[in-house]
């Protein structure tokens, strides 16, 4: 069954429209200043950066899109073999999975491919309480990777038609578990957005990094949509697709309860100049999947193809708007746009 819906998903990324409707990740309501008279060199840009004690060469991660499955293990290879040439972050889909069928562990194992990157695991809120540390810990020793993504989703949950939407209880078990993890914890949503709220709950645990996964991108609840086989579960629904914090004010939200926690700003970020915004509002790492899901299903040539665009757009961005590193990004205020 986890089989069949992890192919199941992929096919309806690659065939369905399955991005937010009407709302954007509010990233369209900012610009950059335009410089017209830079101080440097367009080739002495440098967009290297730190993230958790690993060097990136830009604050970039292609953010959780499969696993489990003979197409995803294709995927994951192809993703991380681009990441390593680019030094791009990558961070892998659900390995719920693995508690289940720990055979196909292979299907997220990438270090063969990617030696060098910073790479997250991945797993619900709901498995902590379900398997526990010790299974937590095995999967991400077992592909080798340096923290672990913990997902909240709530919506995405009851979507489903046997999804967990029991949550009572398990930001005491978070704690608890972040206190004792020996791996760095980073909490991500799965589309719709960390509000202000939503960041307060997680002030006193022992997280290392947030990803705000905010609206505006993929919506799982289209793509819940689409696998749906009744009409009443559909009706149910259709008036959830515009549901969520667009990522943008997410990424606001955040850093006024975190000023200094790291944290990932993704949800519809869909090219460079994005990215480059996404900085400047006051992410660490910009993160992007659904650009790389059909790259990915080709090559790692085509997927490395994509980054290099991504990359280069970064690049004009941090020149025009006058920043001559990641340090000088950070503090570029954006224009909001009336």
């Amino acid at each position: 069954m986890h089989k069949i819906r992890k192919d199941s998903h992929i096919h309806v990324a690659l065939n369905k429209q399955i991005e937010y409707p009407d709302k954007k990740n509010g990233l369209e309501k900012y610009e950059f200043p335009h410089l017209a008279f830079p101080s440097a060199d367009f080739n002495k840009i440098n967009t290297e950066t730190e993230f958790m004690g690993k060097k990136l060469n830009i604050p970039l991660m292609i953010t959780a899109i499969t696993g489990g499955t003979d197409a995803g293990k294709k995927i994951n290879k192809n993703l991380a073999r681009a990441c390593q040439k680019t030094g791009v972050a990558l961070g892998l889909g659900s390995q719920r999975i693995l508690f289940t069928y720990p055979e196909v562990v292979d299907t997220f194992y990438v270090r063969d491919e990617g030696p060098d990157i910073f790479l997250l695991g991945n797993i619900g809120i709901h498995h902590l309480r379900e398997f526990g540390i010790e299974a937590c810990k095995k999967i991400v020793m077992d592909i080798k990777a340096d923290g672990l993504a913990v997902y909240l989703n709530p919506l995405h949950e009851i979507s489903q038609e046997k999804g967990n939407p029991e949550y009572g209880g398990l930001q005491e078990i978070l704690k608890d578990f972040c206190a004792e993890f020996p791996f760095p914890v980073v909490i991500k949503e799965t589309g719709n957005g960390i509000s202000f709220d939503t960041a307060r709950k997680l002030k006193d645990i022992k997280i290392s990094a947030i990803d705000t996964a905010g609206a505006g991108g993929t919506s799982c609840i289209i793509m819940e949509y689409y696998l749906q086989t009744g009409n009443l579960r559909k009706n149910i629904l259709k008036p959830f697709f515009n549901w969520g914090i667009s990522t943008a004010e997410s990424l606001l939200e955040v850093r006024q309860v975190f000023p200094s926690l790291p944290v990932i700003a993704s949800g519809g970020i869909r090219n460079g100049v994005e990215c480059a915004m996404a900085i400047s509002l006051g992410a660490d790492l910009a993160g992007m999947a659904l650009p790389f899901v059909k790259p990915a299903t080709v090559s790692a040539d085509e997927v490395e193809e994509k980054l290099v665009e991504i990359i280069e757009q970064f690049k004009i961005a941090m020149f025009c708007a006058g920043a001559k590193n990641i340090q000088e990004l950070k503090k570029i205020p954006l224009i909001k746009r009336s």
